[in-house]
């Protein structure tokens, strides 16, 4: 992008603007195998600037594409944003968005760029901050589609389901922690959950 003053400038029809304190960019991070792709998880973004849904630290991502390898090192967000760079934002359509969502904390590739694992750990559930993941899939056009939300198995208040989020390149396999997780070896004892890709359903069970 070569708007300094709007690293998300260029979108047709975007107003949605970065130039706000605590949006956390790059609180999370990850890559496909090439380093080509990116996913930015920015948790205290507010959605409702860009009129996408979504109030205060509601959380958002963005992927981007870097398609400019002449040097050894790019920047993205802020001044002196140099280099082209195409993105996409990604954030909940389920309507399912509340404040404080924390939504892109943690964020996951996989390894052909085609499915990102996005953790919104305060999410409300049936309770408070028990947490939820979301997992979107890329198709033509580099527009991203919500997949699935998966909720906590045993939601409970402050479990922070989705904290930390492990998901295998192949996309077979996502581990999701709950560290928070009341259990009978005491409070806030944590847990973690494992999924596998099933494709006759066409999603993590």
């Amino acid at each position: 992008n070569d708007d300094d003053s709007d690293p998300f400038a260029g979108e047709e029809g975007d107003d949605f603007s970065e130039n706000h304190s605590y949006q956390y960019l790059g609180n999370s991070l990850d890559m496909d195998d090439t380093g080509e792709w990116m996913i930015i998880g920015m948790p205290r973004a507010n959605r409702s600037i860009g009129g996408v849904g979504g109030g205060s630290d509601s959380g958002l991502a963005v992927v981007v594409q870097h398609t400019n390898f002449q040097t050894n090192h790019y920047k993205f967000g802020g001044s002196g944003s140099s280099y082209t760079l195409d993105y996409e934002r990604i954030y909940p359509t389920d309507n399912t968005w509340s404040n404080t969502d924390f939504f892109g904390h943690p964020v996951r590739m996989s390894g052909d760029h085609e499915r990102v694992v996005v953790g919104a750990m305060r999410d409300d559930q049936s309770q408070s901050d028990s947490g939820s993941v979301y997992i979107f899939d890329r198709g033509n056009g580099n527009v991203w589609t919500q997949a699935q939300r998966i909720n906590s198995p045993a939601p409970s208040s402050s479990d922070y389901f989705g904290q930390s989020i492990a998901f295998s390149k192949d996309k077979q396999f996502i581990i999701i922690s709950s560290p928070r997780k009341d259990t009978s070896y005491g409070s806030d004892f944590g847990q973690v959950y494992v999924y596998k890709y099933n494709p006759g359903t066409s999603s993590y069970t």
